[in-house]
């Protein structure tokens, strides 16, 4: 058996995992989610509470397919069968990464967001809640160019704790289109081609990744939108509705009965944690202004205020 942590979570796997880091010790560690090959049921043991045309669930079983790819099923957030329907069995690890584990998330009661983020301190992060496409990777990587180190890619997991808001980090892997690697001169012997025919590469973060969760200073909304830079800070009111909108996911939240949980965390931390909007315009090639205006008019600022 093979040991990884994903969100913090302590993974148990007869597969290799390529995309998430082994565990040199699992000293510490319980509940683990037990990952492997094989063949899924055709039916959930108790009665289905969402039937879809390629998916059927209740709150502790997840069964899904997606077509010439694999058969999925997750039970009780500790368990995930995948079936492969092609010949190259790896193929069938994307949806496990993207989907699989998050709906084990969910089944523990936890909430990943769609987010990336940069470390600002030893224990602080900036965290970028985004939409698929605004560049929520593209700022992580010209803001490490100023010195800040990548914290985490796409998703990362938040909870609340003592009246502070923490953050875990997903898997050691950023994932960048073209464009952006060629802006920011990214080294090509740590790069590979996520799919064939799409220009989307994987970037090992290797060393550079760490497995602890740190403490949320501030989020701040990326957004592609008018004709110049803006940074503005948001009340908790927005940020409670930008958050919300962010969680990875976010389509079982119901299907799933999470809609209190969600609540709960989010009027939390949108109580707590500082919230920005930062946008830049679409047309334009803005980058290293925007990575200026964002280490400017926040993150100095809220290292300024560390004590």
């Amino acid at each position: 058996m093979l040991d990884y942590l994903f969100f913090g979570q302590w993974i148990r796997s007869s597969i290799e995992l390529p995309g998430i880091i082994p565990l040199v010790s699992t000293c510490g560690l319980e509940n683990p989610i037990q990952v492997s090959f094989g063949k899924t049921p055709k039916e959930l043991t108790a009665i289905a509470t969402v039937t879809k045309p390629f998916s059927k669930f209740n709150q502790t079983e997840f069964l899904y397919t997606f077509p010439d790819i694999a058969n999925y099923y997750v039970r009780n957030g500790n368990e995930i069968v995948i079936e492969p329907l092609t010949e190259n069995e790896l193929d069938s690890l994307l949806y496990f990464y993207s989907s699989a584990l998050a709906i084990a998330l969910f089944q523990r009661n936890l909430i990943p967001f769609h987010a990336s983020g940069i470390k600002i301190n030893q224990n602080q992060v900036v965290l970028f809640p985004a939409d698929s496409g605004v560049g929520k990777s593209t700022t992580a990587v010209f803001l490490e160019k100023k010195g800040y180190g990548i914290f985490s890619d796409d998703t990362v997991l938040l909870e609340m704790k003592d009246n502070k808001c923490y953050a875990t980090p997903s898997y050691p892997i950023m994932r960048l289109w073209e464009n952006t690697l060629e802006a920011s001169k990214q080294d090509a012997k740590d790069l590979y081609q996520l799919r064939p025919g799409i220009d989307k590469y994987g970037v090992y973060l290797r060393s550079k990744f760490t497995y602890d969760k740190m403490e949320v200073a501030a989020l701040v909304f990326l957004q592609k939108n008018g004709d110049e830079i803006r940074v503005d800070p948001l009340n908790s009111k927005k940020v409670f509705l930008q958050l919300i909108h962010n969680v990875y996911g976010k389509q079982w939240i119901e299907e799933m009965n999470k809609q209190l949980l969600q609540f709960e965390l989010v009027s939390k931390i949108s109580q707590t944690v500082p919230g920005f909007s930062a946008s830049r315009p679409r047309e334009k090639d803005t980058l290293f202004e925007f990575s200026d205006a964002l280490e400017n008019d926040i993150i100095t600022k809220l290292n300024a205020n560390v004590k």
